[in-house]
């Protein structure tokens, strides 16, 4: 009888540890997956930060507008969990997302910078909305 009960105790604490084991993964597993939402939404920032650069370049001031880059309008970049992407007076980007980027509306700006023209125009990115992007200022 006593090895009844201490193998049932043994069972209970083996799948105890199991299921916290997978809780823990799967909230690992949706961190990364809402990440890889962010990464992916991003990529389509390099097409655009050029063009926001070669403006710059050519007009001596910062776009405006998605209209002033003939850039379509912002929601015709959504694609997985990137809803807009759009661009504001001074060449601001930013990036709206659904909740599989983790947080339903979440934002992320890239500022560009062309006060040392030796380096050329130099990106900033603000985030008030995810912690763990990384070289992205979390502003909240």
């Amino acid at each position: 009888m006593v090895h009844l009960k201490t193998f049932i105790v043994v069972v209970l604490a083996v799948s105890f540890v199991l299921v916290c084991y997978e809780w823990y993964n799967k909230g690992r597993n949706e961190k990364y997956i809402a990440a890889a939402h962010v990464a992916n939404g991003l990529v389509a920032s390099t097409a655009v930060k050029i063009q926001v650069s070669e403006f710059y370049a050519e007009n001596g001031k910062f776009p405006s507008s998605n209209g002033e880059l003939h850039l379509p309008d912002s929601t015709a970049f959504a694609d997985q969990s990137l809803i807009s992407l759009s661009v504001s007076t001074g060449g601001i980007i930013t990036f709206a997302f659904d909740i599989k980027s983790g947080v339903e509306n979440g934002t992320i700006q890239l500022v560009p910078d062309a006060s040392n023209q030796t380096v050329g125009i130099k990106w900033q990115c603000n985030t008030p909305s995810y912690r763990d992007v990384q070289q992205c200022n979390y502003t909240n």
